[in-house]
Parts: C-alpha cells; structure tokens; sequence
C-alpha cells in the first residue's frame, strides 16, 4: 500500500513524535522507512476501526453470494452476503428485524435479497484523509515504532498519550457530519445501561 506513497507526511510527522529525525520517504534504503512502511497499514486501519469516520463511511446494498465450497450451511441464518472488500468495520445492519453473523469476509443472515450495511472503509490515499485524522495515524503509527526507537518509558507514555488525544481531536472534528438524531435505529434518549447491554 505505501509503495504508491512518494513522500509520506504521516509517516515523518510520527518520527517527529518520537523526537526523530523524518524519513524521507517509503521508499528511502533507511531501516526507519522500511519499519514504517510495514506498520503504516497497521496504524491505518487500527485508526479506521476506531470511530464511524464520516469520511470513510459507506452505505451499501450486499449482493448475495453462494456458499464457498467446504462451508456448512447455517439453518438460522441460511442466507449469505459478501462483505465488500474494503471493509474495515461493519457499523450498522440497516434492515430491522434481521438475525445476522460475520462470518469471515461473509454476513449470513436470515432475510433473502436487499440486505444493506453501513461500514467504515480503507483508504489508502492520505490525501483523502482530514488532517487531523491525518495526525491521528501519525501518533498511532509512532505508538507502533516506540518500541524500536523509543528508549525512555516516560516518552513512550508520552506517544501513548498522544494517540489519546489525537484521537478524540480527530472526532470532535468529525461530530458535525451528520444531522443529531442517532443512525442506529435506537431512541433518542437511551442511558448507559441501556447503550453497554444492547
């Protein structure tokens, strides 16, 4: 994925985290490009998982698949759909009433036909990425490296107090994408309970 990535400003803002001098690029012979260019997919997608981004959100209608070969059917859920390939998180199963399971790269359910999700997506083109969001991946990917280049605990847990921060910037900078009512097809007003049992 990094190869396609001249000059990588994620990748040397994570350097810069760890009070390094940046690499040049991916594609540089330094030791330091070569472990960011392994761990950058890594970071990326640990930081697609995170949230449901507004940028990498994707609503679509899942064509049903027939059942690999060595698979058993399910009685329950008898009915199988694809996920789509560059699924990263699946956030919501928008038919209501319906019985479902993520079977590797594979949702059975129990309703045929029109079977829809919302999920987060990979992107792979940090241009696409907000900056913040940007900077997000650059703690993650430097929380990735720490344990190379980083030799103090006190400036790991400082990295690792980054990601935290970096993080939740990242969402309050992507809370006004949508209108306030929910997308989860729950109540407006629903306590924790209700949210850590459902």
């Amino acid at each position: 994925m990094t190869n396609s990535i001249a000059v990588s400003t994620i990748a040397k803002q994570a350097f810069r985290i760890m009070k390094l001098a940046p690499i040049s690029s991916f594609a540089d012979d330094s030791e330091q490009a070569a472990a960011a260019g392994e761990q950058y997919p890594h970071a990326l997608t640990m930081c697609l998982e995170a949230y449901d981004w507004s940028f990498a959100r994707h609503v679509v209608k899942l064509p049903m698949s027939d059942l690999p070969e060595n698979w058993v059917s399910d009685l329950e859920l008898p009915y199988l759909y694809e996920l789509p390939g560059d699924c990263v998180a699946l956030r919501h199963v928008i038919e209501t009433g319906a019985n479902w399971r993520i079977d590797g790269t594979y949702l059975r359910a129990s309703v045929e036909g029109g079977f829809s999700i919302r999920y987060t997506r990979l992107i792979e083109n940090e241009k696409l990425l907000p900056s913040k969001f940007q900077y997000f991946v650059a703690a993650q990917l430097a929380g990735l490296l720490a344990d190379v280049y980083v030799r103090e605990g006190s400036e790991v847990d400082r990295i690792n107090n980054k990601i935290v921060t970096s993080e939740q910037k990242a969402i309050d900078n992507d809370t006004l994408s949508a209108s306030s009512s929910r997308s989860d097809d729950l109540p407006e007003a629903v306590d924790w309970v209700t949210e850590a049992t459902r």
